[in-house]
């Protein structure tokens, strides 16, 4: 049986935790510009986080935790 390998840097963010996105397409590059990339965790549901953006507050999104097309996540002060 082969079992999915976690990376070693995937995390479970907390909420309220603040995190920075960093886009892998150019459509999250264009909403890193517009809205910020750093960003709180309101929410939780399954393997997604839905994150409000600092700089913006009305602009939130859903993110996977492992293999989002659009976002990678990073730790704060990592």
């Amino acid at each position: 049986m082969n079992i999915p390998q976690t990376p070693e840097h995937a995390f479970t963010p907390l909420i309220d935790e603040v995190i920075a996105l960093m886009p892998k397409t150019r459509h999250a590059e264009n909403r890193a510009k517009e809205n910020g990339s750093i960003c709180k965790v309101v929410h939780t549901r399954g393997t997604r986080i839905c994150v409000q953006h600092l700089d913006n507050t009305d602009a939130w999104r859903w993110i996977e935790l492992s293999n989002d097309p659009d976002w990678d996540i990073v730790r704060m002060g990592d």
